[in-house]
């Protein structure tokens, strides 16, 4: 082996390392325990789980239900609704908090695998966003790790309301499972750019860009599929790529598949399907020939979303109220809408998700390559494919689901630059690409990379800092939970814009709050004199002139990691009359 090789290879393994340590530290942030017990009961004895269970009625879902339905709607959200009147509602919020992480998505996974009894071959997820490819091998991975005692698992619910801390092992094993495919994501964005340009450079940079960045590393520590869906996209591209390189049968096949399992892990995962016919049409050959390959290659990722998703289709034929359940509530969160709100919405979104260094550098070297990726596809195949050409597979995809950002983002949160994955990624491979363009030295070039990958980790280590201030025993949420049971010595009402649970509500008196939950979009006007609102700081509802904030004496993380909601700030709103003591800020703004 010669120098040249050992150093690269020793780089990668840096890389890795970095990625490892970025994906997996802190992965136990916001699990359930027993902790908010104390805050939730006051002076009162915590409930087990039997009477839990008794107050809040059945956990398992109706046959025409979707998994990710909640199991007691509330009626008429037009008018403000007392949450805790009565001990059923308070066990149900209890309930929340006993089993619910501080990731909001996170527990649907959970709650479709509890309706499965395979068994009796029961199996259909009742809900459709999350593939097979992700709610089956969590599902196994969890009974791998019961064999080796690392997780318990019992159909007795009343014993994980018992017991919250062997319920919160199986948040870690799905978080597991999403930051391993960040391992493999490193891996491919590195074969990627390699391939793409034939520089080490190039393929290290994106890979080290890729384990940095925020959103990558936030998405890491969730147990969702949208970091695994994203990884089947590039490998999508990768197996694209060595086709138009080589024309060789197996890889238009390889890219078809990974498009299906990209589909198969999370619906979103449709758009690697674009990067089919950009395929066919950079290979030089007939229209005919790549017609066929289009079609084949089509044909194959149909076939494996279908046999990972089988309930999909069938569901399609026998059993369409689950599919209406479903979608109809992944409707009400997500509207097309097209306004300059959404535009900036979306283009801070990038640049929260991989920092301002690379998505500048990255959309420049976008702007080049659809100049000279143009005039490659008004060529007709007639020259070979040049550098520039291939990063149109990059680009099929990456705008779909920029066309897609834009469209839904009106009025999201930070949280929403998690949807800009795929672009983000796209994005700092280009930014490699031009970097190893430039008629630089060697040396300069590998500063260059130095000072871009050093950038982007300057920011995505402040998610991992607050992942493990998370895990804590002194994390956000539990100095804002002492802050409100300060406050109850003076106030009876707590008003609240979405349902107590841990992600949106540090843990309070059920038995000494009045919790109202107010109207969607509503300020505060409504409720009573002194009353006071709990809410996250990046809430998106704009407060009225004159309504008082009060920011409990912490230090929060500055700046804070928006995506995640690990570590989140709170802040306490009083409607009429500030605090008695503490700071005091100006009118509530969005951030």
């Amino acid at each position: 082996m010669t120098m040249q090789r050992y150093g690269q290879k020793l780089i990668l393994l840096c890389i890795f390392v970095l990625a490892g340590l970025a994906f997996f530290t802190g992965i136990d942030w916001g699990l359930p325990s027993c902790e908010p017990d104390k805050f939730l009961f006051g002076s009162h004895v915590p409930w087990s789980g039997e009477q839990i269970m008794r107050l809040a009625g059945p956990w398992d879902q109706s046959a025409g239900r979707g998994a990710d339905i909640a199991m007691h709607p509330l009626p008429d959200r037009d008018k403000p609704v007392e949450l805790n009147d009565t001990d059923a509602r308070r066990a149900e919020i209890v309930r929340r908090y006993r089993l619910y992480s501080c990731q909001p998505d996170e527990m649907i996974t959970f709650r479709s695998l509890s309706g499965m009894k395979p068994g009796r071959l029961q199996l259909d997820p009742k809900m459709y966003q999350y593939g097979g490819l992700w709610i089956y091998p969590v599902g196994g991975l969890l009974k791998l790790a019961s064999l080796f005692h690392l997780v318990t698992l019992q159909t007795d619910l009343a014993f994980y309301l018992d017991h919250p801390e062997a319920f919160s092992r199986f948040y870690i094993v799905a978080r597991a499972y999403s930051a391993l495919w960040g391992l493999l994501g490193v891996a491919v964005v590195y074969r990627l750019g390699r391939e793409w340009t034939g520089q080490f450079l190039v393929g290290a940079t994106a890979a080290g860009l890729f384990a940095s960045m925020p959103v990558v590393i936030d998405l890491a520590h969730e147990a969702k599929p949208h970091l695994a869906g994203t990884v089947l996209i590039l490998l999508t591209i990768y197996a694209a790529m060595r086709y138009v390189r080589t024309g060789i049968l197996r890889w238009w096949m390889i890219a078809g598949a990974a498009a299906g399992a990209s589909m198969g892990m999370v619906l979103t995962g449709y758009v690697a399907f674009a990067v089919l016919p950009a395929m066919a049409l950079l290979r030089q050959t007939s229209w005919k020939d790549r017609a066929k390959i289009t079609l084949g290659s089509g044909l194959v990722g149909i076939a494996i979303f279908t046999l990972t998703n089988p309930y999909l289709p069938l569901n399609v034929l026998f059993h369409r109220e689950l599919l209406h359940s479903n979608v109809g509530n992944y409707g009400t969160f997500y509207q097309p809408r097209l306004s300059v709100s959404a535009l900036t919405i979306t283009g801070r979104s990038i640049v929260e998700g991989m920092s301002l260094a690379p998505a500048v550098v990255g959309m420049l070297a976008l702007v080049v390559l659809s100049v000279v990726g143009g005039k490659f596809i008004r060529d007709t195949g007639r020259r070979p494919v040049s550098q520039f050409g291939f990063g149109l597979l990059l680009v099929a995809p990456a705008a779909v689901v920029l066309v897609q950002m834009i469209l839904l983002a009106q009025e999201k949160t930070a949280e929403y630059a998690r949807f800009g994955l795929f672009t983000d990624t796209a994005i700092a491979l280009t930014a490699a690409a031009l970097i190893g363009s430039l008629g630089l030295k060697a040396g300069e070039k590998r500063m260059l990379a130095l000072l871009l990958v050093g950038g982007t980790l300057f920011y995505g280590v402040r998610y991992d800092i607050n992942f493990v201030l998370d895990s804590g025993a002194d994390s956000t949420r539990r100095t804002a939970a002492e802050s409100i049971d300060t406050c109850s010595q003076r106030e009876n009402e707590l008003a609240v814009w979405a349902e107590p649970a841990p992600y949106c509500l540090p843990p309070v008196d059920l038995f000494t709050w009045r919790i109202v939950l107010l109207p969607a979009g509503s300020d505060l006007s409504g409720i009573s004199p002194g009353a006071i609102a709990v809410r996250p700081v990046d809430y998106p509802t704009t407060l009225p002139i004159g309504i008082r904030r009060f920011t409990p004496q912490i230090e929060y993380p500055r700046p804070f990691s928006p995506i995640s909601w690990a570590n989140k700030p709170f802040e306490i709103l009083f409607a009429s009359r500030p605090p008695a003591s503490g700071p005091v800020s100006e009118p509530a703004h969005r951030p």
